[in-house]
């Protein structure tokens, strides 16, 4: 901005020696006149009248009313005292040229330091009052030195009634309340003082209206010698936001599984106590999700996405003290009013309960209920899933077992049955054990054990069967187990495979009939 002054001069050589002067100034751009009688200084300009007229000094001197004094009288000769108490300056007649310019020219400067001073003045005030924040100038008492239009909105008083007055005044609390120190910001004024440095607070503030809740920033203001003399403060109504944050947090205090709200950074800024309770997360430590995921998480499956926006989903199990659970983990990205990611929401369902009956629903469908062990329904479906791999199969069953439950009773046939399987379990640990029907059982290896080790343990476990029936008399059941072994480097059919299995059984069967007749 350029800044224009118009400058009546007494004599031409003031005017010459002046002008050269002037235009060392960037900006100030001066209009010199000469003429006598009344001044007519354009609208856009400043002005300074030199004159040694007495009366037309006094009838251009006149009350001032623009926010920024525009006319300046400077008096050339020897004035009374009417003349010096009216003039912004004299200068004597008997000075050499060349002091009167430089006298002239310190009130050239006079005048472009009060006209920037009003700029500067004015940009500050027209852009804190554009703005809708609080803003507000304290001394170092709390007295408020200048504040914006939205601040006085805020306290309903004009600004002449705010300045110099302290908070109770302004925001309608009594000096009772302001003593105790709760809800008036003085804390905060006095750390920034302390600290010396932008501030920021989140703030309760009692007012006649109620509460608010203001986010603040604070400056400490220097005077020129580097001393605090205030501070400066922008204060952010949130009040409605902060209201909103309370039935967002109710929300998802009420949310019945684990919830977890995570920055772009997946690092939580909330969470609710079924999460914090559930997993022993302390909620007021900084929390990173991802890292205690990999921590603490076991996954049973891929992530997939769901079809919905960035969404996705997975089984993992957690380990609390021994006790396993297991949990639908959906963690789904968050956007903002501009369709850019905001953040991560994370919620974990759990399954526990229904993994628990989906395991028991397919141990019924695949167990035997007697022994245990797998039915033949699940041992044929487990052959057909492993159908080209190497097997061994050992096709089992016991002689003479009808003659038991015809002497002794279906209950003890059931428990030489029961017995018979936890034999199997114990010998043959590394097998697929299966009752396949009434006395006939098998043990289905995934590769070829070795034949050796096999041999001992199928000896062990027929010697452990005998072992189950105890003969008093000549007269009671034998009872021995008949086992057809079958290796196979790459099993493809399996009716055949299994038939195998059951015709070296009945030929080993018929062995164990010859010896005991």
């Amino acid at each position: 901005m350029v800044l224009k002054i118009f400058i009546r001069l007494v004599s031409d050589d003031l005017a010459s020696a002046l002008a050269n002067v002037v235009t060392s100034y960037r900006h100030i751009t001066a209009e010199f006149d000469r003429e006598d009688g009344p001044v007519t200084m354009p609208k856009d300009s400043l002005g300074l009248v030199v004159t040694d007229d007495p009366i037309n000094f006094i009838e251009s001197c006149h009350i001032d009313d623009t926010p920024l004094k525009s006319f300046y009288n400077i008096f050339y000769g020897e004035p009374d005292t009417e003349i010096f108490s009216k003039a912004d300056d004299v200068f004597p007649s008997s000075e050499k040229t060349g002091i009167t310019a430089a006298r002239l020219i310190k009130n050239i400067d006079r005048i472009a330091s009060d006209f920037d001073a009003w700029m500067y003045s004015s940009m500050l005030y027209t852009t804190i009052n554009s703005l809708p924040d609080l803003i507000w100038y304290k001394d170092a008492r709390g007295a408020h030195l200048a504040v914006n239009t939205a601040f006085c909105k805020t306290v309903h008083k004009p600004l002449e009634d705010i300045r110099g007055r302290g908070h109770y005044y302004i925001w309608d609390i009594t000096p009772e309340e302001y003593a105790t120190g709760e809800y008036v910001c003085m804390e905060s004024e006095t750390e920034t003082m302390k600290s010396g440095k932008t501030c920021v607070f989140d703030e309760p503030l009692k007012t006649g209206d109620g509460m608010k809740q203001l986010q603040t920033f604070k400056t400490p203001l220097y005077d020129p010698f580097g001393r605090i003399y205030g501070t400066v403060g922008i204060g952010k109504d949130v009040t409605d936001f902060a209201n909103m944050g309370v039935a967002l947090s109710l929300l998802i205090e009420n949310v019945p599984f684990p919830l977890v709200l995570c920055d772009n950074n997946w690092d939580t800024f909330k969470m609710n106590s079924s999460f914090f309770s559930l997993f022993k997360v302390d909620p007021d430590q900084s929390f990173n999700y991802i890292q205690w995921k990999r921590e603490h998480l076991k996954g049973e499956g891929h992530m997939h996405a769901t079809g919905e926006k960035a969404t996705m989903r997975n089984e993992y199990t957690y380990s609390d003290n021994g006790k396993e659970m297991s949990f639908v983990v959906t963690e789904r990205v968050i956007y903002d009013h501009f369709d850019n990611p905001a953040g991560h929401m994370i919620f974990l369902r759990d399954i526990t309960f229904e993994k628990t009956y989906e395991e028991d629903i397919l141990k019924a469908a695949n167990t035997d209920v007697l022994t245990g062990l797998f039915n033949r329904r699940y041992f044929y479906s487990y052959l057909t899933s492993n159908s080209g791999s190497p097997m061994t199969l050992l096709y089992m069953d016991l002689d003479r077992f009808k003659d038991i439950n015809d002497k002794f009773g279906h209950k003890r046939g059931d428990d030489i049955l029961k017995k018979t399987a936890d034999l199997i379990r114990q010998f043959f640990p590394e097998a697929i054990g299966a009752r396949l029907g009434g006395d006939e059982f098998a043990a289905l290896f995934n590769g070829l054990p070795d034949e050796e080790i096999l041999a001992r343990d199928i000896r062990e476990f027929e010697e452990a069967v005998i072992g189950l029936v105890r003969r008093d008399s000549d007269d009671d059941p034998y009872l021995t187990v008949s086992i057809g072994i079958v290796r196979c480097e790459e099993v493809d059919d399996i009716d055949s495979f299994i038939h195998a299995g059951d015709s070296r059984m009945y030929e080993i069967k018929k062995e164990h009939h010859k010896m005991n007749h």
